[in-house]
């Protein structure tokens, strides 16, 4: 379980940085009255590297907790 738990909250976000380097050009964008927001060029090789995360581990966090529900009754 720890192997686990360390895999998802230090591998995955390590995996993002790493990616995110090959199609950063700048670090940072900070536009006015936001915050800083990380830099990507608007390429179809960046949306799979950097914007499909949420996607991803929304739909796989939906399924383990619709397999949960399942299982449960």
């Amino acid at each position: 379980a720890v192997i686990a738990d360390l895999c998802i909250s230090i591998g995955i976000p390590v995996t993002i940085l790493a990616l995110h380097y090959i199609v950063q050009r700048h670090r940072f964008n900070i536009p006015e009255d936001v915050a800083c927001w990380a830099a990507a060029y608007n390429v179809i090789l960046a949306y799979f590297p950097i914007y499909m995360w949420p996607a991803l581990l929304g739909c796989i966090s939906f399924v383990y907790s619709a397999s949960f529900f399942l299982h449960t009754k």
